[in-house]
């Protein structure tokens, strides 16, 4: 299963140092950057690499948001990690129309000859979505 990735900062960021129009333009934003992914300062667009200004590193997706949504800066995250802070205005999703780099996600549990079924059963809906 693959979850595309959105861009995003406050409202208030924004609002100080303007809304990029385009990937190039990152380099003269401050960024919040996912540090497990490596390079954590090198983001995706349309298959195209572009080395972002990375002023916050973090490996908890939560931290990041959470600085995004205080005003620090630009952030890329699944989109239904923030779409409710999309929703209520918290949050302002930049860059839509550039189509982002798309994460797999997998679902780990242990090798066993014996599966409990509801974790069976939710491994069978995850598949299914």
């Amino acid at each position: 299963m693959e979850h595309s990735l959105c861009y995003f900062a406050s409202p208030c960021y924004l609002a100080e140092n303007g809304i990029p129009q385009n990937p190039s333009q990152l380099r003269n934003h401050q960024c919040i950057t996912y540090s497990l992914m490596r390079p954590s300062n090198i983001w995706s667009f349309e298959g195209r690499k572009v080395q972002v200004n990375e002023v916050i590193k973090s490996d908890s997706p939560d931290m990041i948001v959470k600085m995004a949504r205080l005003g620090a800066g630009i952030a890329a995250m699944p989109k239904w990690m923030v779409a409710e802070y999309f929703e209520n205005g918290e949050l302002v999703e930049i860059l839509p129309q550039k189509q982002a780099f798309s994460l797999p996600m997998y679902a780990v549990y242990k090798n066993s000859n014996y599966i409990p079924h509801k974790i069976g059963a939710f491994i069978d809906f995850l598949s299914a979505h």
